[in-house]
Order: structure tokens, then sequence, then C-alpha cells
């Protein structure tokens, strides 16, 4: 399989809204919902058009069935299996799928949704209720619109620097995806705020969509404008199977030990769906098992890494890049012929990289740094610049990988080779 390097990029702004605020004062804490909202940006994205651009790509409803019929009890995986025989006789399910960008991203009719159910896939967070049909699915499903999360924090009025700190999300203490040892929510707001850095400091983070914290550490002292900032990059072992600490996020149904570095199964915390991430062109791992028959990685650090540059004094962030790849794992499957013709061996797994994000502050404008300038001049001006923090976080850009496997083709001209 050829990883071709062409690429697509769509550009979306992001909005959180935060509303319904009350502050508990027995524990310290504020409680407010937020909702999520995401904008297709047409200026930023060259010529690509979302509805109209079509691609292939794998029918990832299809894989996710395939691997939840391994830990089925009988009873369940016989009716499974007679609804999926009809569905065969009157809807063969291919391997890989055809549809525009949007319906890739934000959902379209699958009836393999529906069937799933039973096998738990209705835990599934990119797939949600149709009134047109049968269930939708698409990859970013469920990060748009969505009906209004509850969030506790900290409110730091006892000790600064819990300021931030995430104590439950929609009333749960845990996420419910892993061993007791790794479940339990932690770490900051990913907006908030951590004064007097040094490169001692190391950062953590709760990210809700891998049901676990991400942690950074100081890499080196940089300018930037004029202004000095501390570049973070995550921690070394973040995405290290071999670290005790991450033993307990193991949870492959077949009882199989997770090995090596620089990938992250999330099937316990997105329903069962067997979806990994990983540093974009799988930088800085050595999972080379799972990805060797995909051909064309070029893991770049300067292009792929995920960074953070924060001013140390204040915590204002000066520049920020968090880049995610998603990649489908993949292996044989008696389900249908079409799984069962996959180019691999029986009991191997390919990890069959899907797209990547790369989320965060790109180019803020110079007006942004003066400002940081007069706040570390006047203290007492840095109030303001608290309420344009959130900016950081509203530009995303998607990328999507286009040419695995010769498989995925666009309609029109507007590609461009990834560097």
């Amino acid at each position: 399989m050829n990883f071709t390097g062409i690429t697509i990029i769509f550009i979306n702004r992001q909005s959180v809204c935060k509303f319904s605020l009350f502050k508990n004062v027995s524990d310290g804490t504020v409680s407010y919902k937020e909702i999520t909202r995401s904008f297709f940006v047409q200026e930023l994205s060259e010529q690509n058009k979302p509805e109209v651009d079509i691609v292939i790509m794998p029918n990832v409803p299809l894989f996710a069935v395939a691997s939840l019929i391994k830990v089925a009890n009988n009873e369940t995986l016989e009716k499974f299996m007679d609804a999926m025989d009809e569905l065969e006789e009157e809807n063969p399910q291919e391997v890989f799928i055809q549809n525009t960008v949007h319906k890739m991203l934000w959902g379209y009719d699958n009836p393999l949704t529906s069937l799933g159910d039973s096998l738990g896939m209705g835990n599934a967070k990119p797939k949600e209720e149709s009134s047109d049909g049968p269930d939708k699915f698409g990859l970013m499903m469920g990060k748009n619109d969505t009906p209004a999360k509850s969030v506790r924090i900290n409110t730091g009025e006892d000790d600064p620097s819990k300021m931030g700190q995430v104590q439950a999300n929609n009333n749960k203490l845990f996420y419910g995806a892993w061993d007791l040892e790794c479940d339990k929510i932690s770490g900051k707001q990913f907006n908030s705020i951590t004064s007097n850095l040094t490169m001692d400091t190391e950062l953590e983070f709760s990210y809700q969509e891998m049901c676990r914290s991400l942690k950074f550490v100081a890499d080196e002292k940089v300018v930037i404008e004029g202004v000095d900032g501390i570049k973070f990059i995550i921690h070394p072992d973040l995405l290290n199977y071999e670290a005790p600490e991450n033993k307990c996020f193991c949870t492959r149904p077949d009882g199989e030990e997770c090995k090596g570095w620089g990938y992250f199964e999330l099937e316990s915390c997105v329903g069962g769906l067997p979806i990994v991430t990983s540093l974009p062109h799988f930088l800085d791992s050595n999972a080379g098992d799972y990805f060797t028959m995909v051909e064309g990685f070029a893991p770049d650090p300067d292009l792929h890494k995920t960074t953070m540059i924060l001013e140390p004094t204040l915590g204002f962030p000066l520049l920020i890049n968090v880049k995610v790849q998603i990649n489908l794992k993949i292996t044989k499957s008696s389900l249908t012929d079409s799984l069962m013709n996959m180019p691999i061996g029986e009991g191997e797994e390919m990890f069959l990289p899907l797209f990547w994000l790369d989320a965060g502050m790109n180019d803020p404008d110079e007006e942004y740094y003066n400002k940081i300038k007069s706040a570390l001049e006047a203290p007492e001006k840095a109030a303001g610049l608290v309420l344009i923090i959130g900016s950081a976080f509203l530009l995303i850009q998607l990328v999507l990988f286009f040419g695995i496997c010769a498989c995925l083709v666009k309609s029109k001209v507007g590609t461009e080779e990834a560097k």
C-alpha cells in the first residue's frame, strides 16, 4: 500500500460557549455547561469544498463490528450474524466506501451503526441518531453543536496552582474506559493559565477525546516577537506502552499485551471502534510492525511535533500546535468476504491513517504580542487578556491524507503535495 503524501486541507474555526455558571462554595469549584460549534472557513481552505470533494476511505463501522464480534457472547453473536447475513444479501458491505468529505467527517447513513448497537458500538462517540432512517456515522460526529456537557473545575482560590483543574465531566469523576488507576479524570483545561513557569515545570491537561490527561515538559527557552517564552513538548512517555504508568491503558479485548511506543489505542474510549491515535506520519513511533505495509511516511519533527510556547511569568500562550493523527486498526475477519480478502496475513494487524488534525494558535497578530508586553509591564492589565486566551484553540486545521492504497480520490483540483 502506498502512502502518496497528497493532502487536501480544510480549515474550521471552533467556538466554545460556556453558560449556566454556578459556584460551589463548599469545595472551591465552579460548574458550568459548554457547547462546541465548528465553522468551515472557505477562504483558508484553498479551493477545497467539503460538501463537494469526494473521497474513498475505509468503512470504519465494518471494521468496528468485525472487532467487537471477537468478544461478543454466543447469544449476542448468533443474533448479530443472522442480521448481518440479511444485510449482506441486501446491501453487501465493502471495505472502502465513497462519500463527500463533509459526510465522512460529520455523518452519513450506514446500516452497520444500527447493527453495531447490539455489540456495544452504541457507546461510540462519533455516531448519533438520524431522523431520516438508519443511524449516522462520522469520524468527527459528536464534536459540533452537540448537547451541552457539564464541567466542574477548581477555582484556585485556596491554591492558585490548582486553578482550572478539572474535577468532573458530566458529573463523572472517571472516564469509564480504563482500569481504575488510569481512569480518574485529572489535569487542567487546555485554556487554563499556569503562571511562573520554569524549565522544571510539567503541565497536565485533561483531554476527554482520549479519555486521559496529556502531559507536557519544558524543552527550551525561545523568544517570539520580543517576548520570552518556554517551549513545551509532550512528555516522552505519554504514548509509551513500555512505561509502567501506561500499562493500565492497555485494554485489548483479546488480552494481548500492548507493546512499543508512539501510538495509543482508543477502543475503550470510543465504544469499541478500532481507532488508534499517533503523531502525524507516526513520528517518534517504533510500532513499525503495524504500518510497514503502508509506504510513503515522511515524519518530520518540524512539521509533525506537538508544541506549546508559553510566556513564563503570566503563562499566556505565544504559539500552540497540537497535532494528532487518527488511524484505523484493521485485521482480517470472516465477517464478510471483503474483510477476508484484505492484503494482510492471518492474525496480523495494520494501522491505516485516516487523517490528522492541527489544532491551535499558529500565527497571532502583532497586537496580541503587544498586549502581552503591556501586561508584563503592568500586571493589572492582564485580566483583559484572559478573555482572549481561548482564541488559542479556535483554529483547527484538518489535513486529510489522500492516495492511501490508491483508493482515495478528489472530485476537482486543489490538492497539494504534503511537505
